[in-house]
């Protein structure tokens, strides 16, 4: 049997002891979901025979004006709270997503856009002006490595 290491526990104030990193995890949920989001505690001796995990992650519903069950673990860990994420990705609505996905076109296409104008105003037109000056020629190659003439 394991032995009681108090490194590993803290003593809350109604007088119960819970393993820190359960306390880690539920401190996280609180700092991220407030009063929404809350984590119930059933213990195994509850009730008569086979029972349900004991954590239950409730979240409020405003409509009901009660918590209902979300999902429950067998161990408040990391998991819970990448679980908690992945659900409200997916809680997300389409017009949430269709705007973020053309908010993010949008800022492509404005990047484009400058690195464009950089370009143009950096490398373009002063290949251009010099190319059309009377009596010159301008040589160069493009992308494909052939040579062109610009003559003036």
């Amino acid at each position: 049997m394991d032995q009681f290491d108090p490194r590993f526990y803290s003593n809350l104030p109604d007088g119960s002891v819970v393993e820190n990193d359960v306390l880690r995890v539920a401190k996280k949920i609180q700092e991220r979901y407030g009063d929404k989001v809350r984590i119930m505690y059933l213990p195994p001796t509850t009730g008569p025979g086979i029972h349900d995990a004991p954590y239950v992650i409730c979240e409020w519903v405003e409509d009901h004006q009660a918590y209902e069950k979300i999902f429950d673990v067998w161990e408040l860990d990391d998991r819970v709270l990448a679980k908690l994420e992945q659900m409200d990705q997916l809680s997300r609505s389409a017009a949430e997503i269709l705007r973020d996905l053309e908010k993010a076109e949008n800022a492509a296409k404005d990047d484009a856009n400058r690195k464009y104008r950089d370009w143009a105003d950096n490398e373009a037109k002063p290949l251009i002006a010099a190319a059309f000056k009377k009596d010159k020629t301008f040589t160069f190659k493009n992308d494909d490595g052939k040579l062109i003439k610009l003559h003036g």
